[in-house]
């Protein structure tokens, strides 16, 4: 909470509604990041390699799966039960039916794989190494699997159920403020016009 002794315009003030309206605008503010993430994300997910990478060796790939973990998780974030807002994807106006089922994939690798890693989200494979074409052992190969990101096409669709989902955060935002805006100005006072 900033001290308004640096914001000396600033004047706090008690609306019913008040912490409702700050919660709307954390969580529109947390799906622009996500939003943000997943572009970025993209954007490094056609710079990797085809083929098997390893998330240890940093580059694109350590990117990529750090942009899609803080994506998955902050998304999710928004329909967790807790001290914020909830938000319930049957609640959101327009979404189709692959929407709701990508929206229950996200859930999943959350639950199942990034937060509580309870699949095999990441994992070691140890295989015996030979040479190239020699019957002798030569020693031992890691391979490293990891969860690191969604298909382009994937990600693409989360972003425009992002979108989608940031839409009725933001209308949620301008109906309370507009509430709110009523109160200390005009009966025509919009939240849109009067947030600085």
């Amino acid at each position: 909470m900033p001290k308004h002794d640096f914001f000396p315009r600033l004047q706090p003030f008690r609306h019913p509604r008040e912490r409702e309206l700050a919660r709307w605008i954390t969580m529109d503010g947390r799906l622009s990041e996500v939003e943000a993430s997943l572009e970025l994300l993209l954007t490094n997910l056609d710079a990797m390699p085809p083929g098997p990478t390893h998330v240890k060796d940093g580059g694109p790939s350590i990117i990529v799966r750090s942009l899609y973990c803080f994506a998955v998780i902050t998304y999710v974030r928004c329909f967790n039960k807790g001290r914020r807002l909830q938000l319930k994807i049957q609640d959101i106006p327009g979404l189709g039916r692959r929407q709701v089922e990508l929206h229950g994939e996200l859930v999943a690798v959350r639950n199942q794989h990034l937060a509580h890693a309870v699949s095999n989200e990441e994992e070691a494979h140890i295989f015996l190494l030979r040479d190239k074409g020699k019957v002798e052992l030569k020693g031992f190969h890691v391979l490293h699997s990891v969860l690191a990101s969604d298909n382009s096409v994937k990600i693409r669709r989360f972003i425009a159920l992002v979108r989608r989902v940031r839409r009725y955060v933001f209308a949620t935002v301008c109906r309370v403020g507009d509430e709110i805006a009523r109160t200390f100005f005009s009966q025509r006072a919009k939240w849109r016009n009067l947030a600085c």
